[in-house]
């Protein structure tokens, strides 16, 4: 165990800057577990070319993207506009590198 890497968060970032961005990484991983465990991603797949495998991934997230639309529209009255608006916003958190 004296190789085990030593987890460091990145300079310049507090604690609880990290917190919310991998919080907003855990998004990700639920879309990813979404798409594994419902919609069938590789589980539907016949072949292994490329562009039969760029084909399946493209229509397990049109699945993920209608069935959240769906469930968006039922729950939350802002629109699109204003969702693009804040995931701009959001998405300035991501950048680690400060220009």
């Amino acid at each position: 165990m004296a190789n085990a890497p030593v987890y460091r968060h990145p300079p310049g970032r507090r604690r609880e800057e990290i917190v919310q961005i991998y919080g907003k990484r855990w998004d990700i991983e639920t879309f990813f577990k979404a798409s594994k465990s419902y919609l069938r991603l590789a589980k539907e797949l016949q072949g292994r070319t490329y562009d039969k495998m760029f084909t399946h991934t493209t229509i397990v997230f049109v699945r993920y993207i209608i069935l959240s639309v769906t469930s968006r529209n039922g729950q939350d009255p802002r629109t699109i506009g204003g969702l693009l608006y804040d995931c701009c916003n959001e998405l300035d958190d991501f950048r680690f590198i400060k220009d």
